[in-house]
């Protein structure tokens, strides 16, 4: 399996693949204070797949963390201060598709579990050449992607959340799905896990991930 971490333009990647022949990319985004290294056996499964997996640090996370990242956090209300983070990663995804492409690797789908999963949401509008994409424990009010559902058209959606999950409610990514299905032309999946907290049980997690595997087969 080929493996290598390393950093592109600033932006802390961990690339799983293989070999390193271009081939289909899925790049993936951590949850709030974690890092890149988190979910190596999700990167590894991928690339047993046959995809290019990309983990990325998010701004202020990983390999450019911030000295005190949770003090930034807690300054303001919660979800204004994340989306200062947010932003940052979301506008440098148009210059790691480029350089990818020029590599010659693609299509791109992404994956994001909870903040990583919020940037999943808004990726649509930032970065069209992303078309299939996993949002997983998250919640896409944060981006009003009422205000963008043409960015959706043609997008291959899949989510799923977890029923009592008391840090992010499943309900709003439920009724965006269900509304992206009756008003959009495009592939949308949720699905809920009905005993899962945000800290799902094992064989929730393993059944929404298995599903993301093969989600991203259609890439």
């Amino acid at each position: 399996m080929f493996e290598r971490s390393f950093s592109f333009a600033g932006i802390p990647l961990l690339a799983i693949a293989k070999d390193g022949r271009p081939r289909p990319t899925v790049l993936f985004y951590h949850g709030l204070h974690t890092e890149k290294e988190t979910h190596r056996r999700e990167l590894e499964s991928l690339a047993q797949r046959g995809f290019l997996a990309l983990g990325v640090d998010a701004a202020g996370h990983g390999g450019r963390r911030m000295p005190d990242l949770r003090g930034f956090v807690n300054r303001g209300p919660l979800l204004e201060q994340v989306a200062k983070l947010l932003r940052p990663s979301l506008a440098e995804l148009p210059l790691l598709i480029d350089w990818l492409e020029g590599e010659g690797f693609g299509p791109f789908g992404l994956a994001g579990i909870s903040f990583g999963g919020l940037l999943a949401y808004a990726v649509p509008h930032y970065e069209p050449r992303i078309r299939t994409i996993a949002a997983i424990l998250a919640d896409p009010s944060w981006c009003r992607p009422y205000e963008h559902l043409e960015s959706y058209r043609s997008l291959r959606l899949l989510a799923w959340n977890g029923g009592v999950d008391q840090h992010v409610g499943a309900g709003p990514a439920r009724d965006f799905l269900a509304h992206l299905k009756a008003e959009v032309q495009g592939q949308f999946e949720y699905q809920e896990y009905p005993e899962s907290d945000h800290f799902m049980r094992p064989q929730d997690w393993e059944d929404g991930w298995n599903r993301t595997l093969s989600w991203f087969e259609g890439l």
